[in-house]
Order: structure tokens, then sequence, then C-alpha cells
């Protein structure tokens, strides 16, 4: 859901060209992702669990640092 929310305020903000982030969305949703798997399951479960905090911890900062109540908010 914070893809949604995140492409939302980024068209509404006016701070991407619509049509550029539309040729960038299907671009990405026609080549897909095709992971290598090298790794065990428990490597790829452990990888994606901090993956997630990290994730996290990069939107809350770049939250505060947008300077845009709205933006801090919504990346919280």
């Amino acid at each position: 859901r914070h893809g949604i929310v995140m492409r939302d305020y980024l068209l509404t903000s006016r701070a991407v060209d619509p049509d550029k982030l539309e040729q960038f969305r299907m671009a990405h949703m026609a080549e897909g992702f095709e992971s290598d798997n090298r790794h065990s399951m428990l490597h790829s479960v452990a990888y994606v669990a901090f993956q997630e905090l990290a994730t996290r911890v990069s939107h809350r900062n770049t939250g505060h640092q947008s300077g845009d109540p709205v933006c801090d908010r919504m990346l919280a």
C-alpha cells in the first residue's frame, strides 16, 4: 500500500511527470523480476526480514528530510 500512497503523493504534489512515471511503471511491470536464487530459503527469509526494517527506516528518514508535513506523516 505504501507504493500506491507514494505514487499518489508524487502525482498530486506535481513532484514528477505523470507520463514518465507511468512509462517507468509499465516498463518495470513488463520486465518483471527474476531472482537468481543462489541462496538458501533461510538466507532469503532472513534477508527480507532485515530489508523490511531497513526500508522502513529509509522511508521514515526521507519523510523527515522532505520538509513537508504530509510527506513526513505518510512515510512515518
